[in-house]
């Protein structure tokens, strides 16, 4: 038996190429052939099916990080914002008061909206009082995180004894989860 002096592998008497390698063998000696010494092998190209399952590999790396940054994105802009009541707060200036009401009233509707969107809230004061006209000078949201984009009608806005008006309030909602009232600050004179 013979041994190629390329990849020292037995090959059958009388060939002129190693069956495992292809290296010619005109030479052979009958016993292994010493490889030379060496810190690398000699590269060996990789048949295409070992190229397909590596590139079928990075393939299925790349499609599940890329479903796994879709989950955690979709997951942070699914926020929900449940309002739960509507806290109104009068602010009195002046030296009457009551005119509109308790300083605190609560109530409304309750309001579920996705996070990052607007809604609308309304609220009609009512100026209880017998002889004088009280204006309402400005409307704010007090609950951190949401804005108020939009006051219709606008102000300041008069009401004489008796009369009341309804404010349509526009208010954009903060982009992440909450449950519970929300606060308005309305100042009055």
């Amino acid at each position: 038996m013979a041994y190629c002096p390329n990849c020292g592998k037995s090959v059958p008497d009388n060939v002129v190429f190693c069956p495992s390698c292809g290296k010619s063998i005109s030479t052979l000696t009958g016993s292994p052939q010493p490889q030379p010494a060496s810190s690398t092998q000699p590269m060996s190209p990789q048949s295409p099916k070992s190229r397909t399952l590596r590139n079928v590999g990075i393939v299925v790396v790349v499609v599940v990080v890329a479903m796994v940054s879709l989950i955690i994105i979709g997951a942070a802009s699914a926020s929900t914002v449940n309002i739960t009541a509507q806290n109104l707060s009068f602010d009195y200036t002046g030296s009457t008061s009551g005119y509109f009401g308790p300083s605190f009233q609560g109530g409304g509707n309750s309001l579920s909206v996705g996070g990052g969107s607007q809604f609308t809230e309304t609220i009609t004061p009512t100026n209880g009082a017998l002889l004088l006209t009280h204006s309402i000078n400005s409307i704010s949201v007090t609950t951190p995180g949401f804005t108020l984009v939009t006051i219709s009608p606008n102000l300041p806005y008069s009401l004489t004894p008796g009369s009341s008006i309804t404010f349509t309030l526009t208010i954009q909602a903060p982009n992440t989860n909450y449950n519970g009232p929300i606060g308005i600050l309305i100042s009055t004179s």
